[in-house]
């Protein structure tokens, strides 16, 4: 299934009870669509292209940054209007990732100012302001950090082409991934925890699997540069938005199947 925004797609989530899956863009716009692709809702978001979305956890409420430092949390409801936001501010550079806490409570957000801001979900106010430790060892920026669903590794994204795990406490690292053959824009933990999927500019996603590093599937489903990817809350389906504007979705089941009992 290939939907389309009017400019390239910058992020993409799906929410946590599956019913949804927003996409942002260059165009400025979000779009929520449900488990069938058919469109929802779509409203125009920040004043340029929408970086990063985040659902929270009881998929009522969608965090989104855009261009010029701007981070906003969206009440999505469906059949009651158009999303209302709610701005949150702190940041002094360009907002570049946005993220909930697993208990909802916390949204957190990266910049180019070298911090990561947290706030109080409940009231929006700013709570916390952190000063990022470096990740060494990449040979370019880093394009995408993200915590795994237990708070324990890290996982980063590089314009060097590779994807690393680091541990979270001590800042070491873990694994590094290499294959792609140009800048990984993006990176993600599945559900179960046993496997990553990387987005990269050499037009292709890969699969890895987390025990050794191995890549498990290449999926060649583009013609442009991937910016983002994201799996189903089940694990099962992998969708990924690329600079031409399209969507890929792709059941994945068949190939988690077969690694899980080579196991």
């Amino acid at each position: 299934m290939d939907i389309c925004h009017e400019a390239p797609v910058k992020c993409l989530a799906y929410s946590p009870d599956g019913k949804w899956l927003a996409t942002g863009s260059e165009d400025c716009t979000i779009i929520l669509w449900d488990s069938e692709g058919q469109l929802v809702q779509e409203w125009v978001a920040h004043a340029g292209e929408v970086w990063s979305i985040a659902f929270s956890p009881d998929s009522r409420h969608l965090a989104s940054v855009g261009f010029r430092r701007e981070h906003a949390v969206w009440n999505v409801m469906p059949g009651q209007g158009a999303p209302k936001a709610m701005i949150l501010e702190g940041h002094t550079g360009l907002v570049v990732s946005c993220a909930w806490s697993p208990d909802g409570t916390l949204i957190a957000a990266g910049s180019g100012d070298k911090t990561v801001l947290l706030w109080d979900a409940r009231t929006f106010q700013l709570l916390h302001r952190l000063n990022l430790f470096t990740l060494e060892q990449h040979a370019h920026a880093v394009t995408h950090i993200t915590f795994s669903s237990d708070g324990i590794r890290i996982l980063s994204a590089s314009s060097d082409g590779t994807v690393k795990i680091w541990d979270a406490f001590s800042g070491a690292l873990i694994l590094s991934l290499e294959g792609h053959t140009c800048g990984v824009n993006k990176a993600c933990f599945s559900p179960c925890g046993k496997y990553i999927a990387s987005a990269s500019s050499d037009q292709t996603v890969w699969l890895w699997s987390i025990d050794d590093g191995s890549c498990v599937e290449t999926l060649f489903e583009h013609r442009a540069d991937v910016r983002h990817v994201a799996f189903s809350p089940d694990g099962m389906t992998l969708s990924s938005g690329a600079c031409d504007g399209t969507v890929a979705i792709r059941h994945i089941r068949d190939i988690i199947l077969v690694q899980d009992t080579d196991m």
